[in-house]
């Protein structure tokens, strides 16, 4: 028995400690050699598997297997499958009955499998083969598992989609009022994360959730969660800004299948720092409008200041504008730049800071003064200068959130470029040629200034000579009585019977068309190639 079982690494001593003659295997020594073989095999294995032998499919495992069914260990070891698995057997019973009965192997990816393995029936998501296992004459002894858990993959593409459908909504509204009811709506329907949401103090709009309590029982501030046990489970509380304000807190009772970890916690943080940047914009807008107009032209000349002249290789024409919104009188942190590197390409961005006050300009010159110097100093990738400068804000602590869009022009031999670009929660860009308008559609991705590990795409597409390159701030398209989409269709109209002029006159046409109605700073490039 030693030497069958001498590659269990740390499971030896537990081998050699169950009384095999009592489960459904039987003692070693009459183990056939079609099991004593497949068990060597598994045992030598570094990746998670495990036999399950006979009619009661008695479970023998491998080290790595262990990970997977946490504290089943090592009670599972020559126990009967349906005894180990009896909350997931519905499932998995039907699925080796196949494989024994029928010679059917199964591969499943991301399986929705529930465990108790942790003290509680914790939500599992693996991928896994189940393979039947033959002897010599064909006959059908047991079967073969091969398992990987993905339930981190799985649990984390579900959050970042969630923050993703939340950020797309929050970008659309901009009544104060209405972030934290469209936030919490949208939370309440999220799924398996949350078994409740509510806001503390309770909005007039949303209905208390009877779930979670009326209000938590100890001050919440600091940008901290807080964690209580009540009556009906754990409750998290979650500020909605990091410092002290009048602000609601979010109230989450998280799923009981979900461990409360740090990766849940984080995911918190995001959710409750979106709708807080969402308060800030609302909140911004509100003060915008309240400004007296010889403010707003200090402030203007201010922040054209901050902005500078862009300069411009050969082969290109570029017009850049900033207008301040209607009833602003503050700066604010919408940033243009075209800048040349040495080699001739052309980078041009456009970006929203949250905040319309003195600290906001004062991020923006930061953020824009910084992509310049990460652009010049490597090879400037879009996505990775966005990642870069995600990484010196995270490292500087500017705390502060933005949206940008990162673009380089690259000129050919045939009088037109190759763009590419990235973008960070902001509005697309366009581009027009002959009439024809294109959105530079690209894979939604997180703010500037929210996670800075977050995964950061380039995007490419070839332009003739002749196309014209639109970036802008969405001062240019938001409206308080229209939805996004309007806008955006709105400007491609506006591109399409006027993308041939000349970019100065184009960047002129679309402001002037902008410039009684806009309710939020606008920054615009206009770039022609060829």
């Amino acid at each position: 028995m030693e030497g069958l079982f001498s590659q269990a690494g740390t499971l030896a001593r537990t081998y050699a400690d169950v009384d095999w003659s009592a489960t459904g295997v039987g003692s070693p020594d009459t183990w056939s050699p079609t099991l004593r073989s497949t068990v060597r095999l598994m045992l030598s294995s570094r990746f998670p598997m495990t036999l399950l032998w006979g009619e009661d499919y008695t479970l023998l495992y491998n080290e790595a297997y262990v990970e997977l069914i946490r504290d089943k260990h090592p009670g599972a070891l020559g126990s009967a499958a349906h005894d180990v698995f009896d909350e997931a057997w519905s499932f998995i019973g039907p699925l080796l009955d196949a494989a024994r009965t029928e010679r059917r192997s199964t591969w499943i990816e991301d399986a929705d499998v529930p465990l108790a393995r942790n003290g509680f029936l914790e939500e599992c998501y693996f991928t896994f083969s189940y393979s039947p296992v033959l002897s010599s004459d064909g006959v059908v002894e047991g079967v073969i598992d091969v398992a990987a858990e993905t339930t981190t993959q799985v649990v984390t593409a579900r959050r970042l989609a969630l923050l993703g459908r939340l950020g797309a909504l929050l970008t659309s509204v901009e009544r104060l009022e209405d972030v934290p009811t469209q936030s919490v709506l949208l939370l309440r329907a999220a799924g398996p994360d949350f078994r409740a949401v509510d806001l503390y103090p309770a909005s007039a709009a949303v209905p208390h959730d009877p779930a979670l309590p009326a209000e938590p029982r100890s001050p919440v501030h600091g940008g901290d969660p807080v964690v209580e046990e009540h009556d009906g489970g754990t409750v998290v509380w979650l500020p909605l800004h990091p410092s002290p304000s009048a602000r609601p807190l979010l109230a989450v009772a998280p799923s009981p299948m979900l461990p409360l970890d740090d990766d849940f916690l984080g995911f918190l943080r995001l959710t409750a720092a979106a709708i807080g940047q969402a308060l800030d914009r609302a909140e911004s807008l509100a003060l915008e409008r309240q400004v007296a107009g010889t403010e707003r032209a200090m402030s203007e000349t201010l922040q054209r200041s901050l902005l500078g002249e862009p300069t411009v290789p050969e082969g290109y024409r570029v017009a850049t504008r900033y207008q301040p919104a209607v009833q602003t009188a503050q700066v604010g942190g919408d940033w243009h730049d075209a800048f040349a590197l040495p080699d001739g390409r052309l980078v041009l961005t456009v970006g929203d800071v949250s905040g319309h006050d003195r600290h906001a300009a004062a991020a923006m010159a930061q953020m824009r003064n910084l992509l310049r110097g990460i652009a010049h100093a490597s090879d400037p990738d879009p996505a990775a200068v966005l990642t870069a400068l995600d990484g010196a804000l995270h490292g500087l602590e500017v705390g502060t959130f933005a949206t940008a869009v990162l673009a380089v022009l690259e000129p050919d031999d045939r009088g037109g470029s190759t763009l590419t670009w990235s973008n960070a929660g902001h509005p697309p860009p366009y581009v027009v040629h002959d009439g024809a308008v294109t959105e530079l559609q690209s894979v939604p991705e997180l703010l500037l200034g929210v996670e800075p590990t977050s995964r950061r795409t380039t995007s490419r597409v070839t332009l003739a000579r002749g196309s014209t390159v639109v970036l802008y701030t969405d001062g240019l398209v938001e409206r308080r009585d229209r939805v996004l989409d309007a806008g955006l269709a709105w400007l491609a109209d506006e591109l399409r019977l006027h993308g041939g002029r000349e970019p100065d006159d184009l960047a002129d046409h679309l402001l002037a068309a902008t410039e009684h109605v806009a309710e939020d700073d606008t920054a615009l490039v206009c770039v022609r190639v060829g």
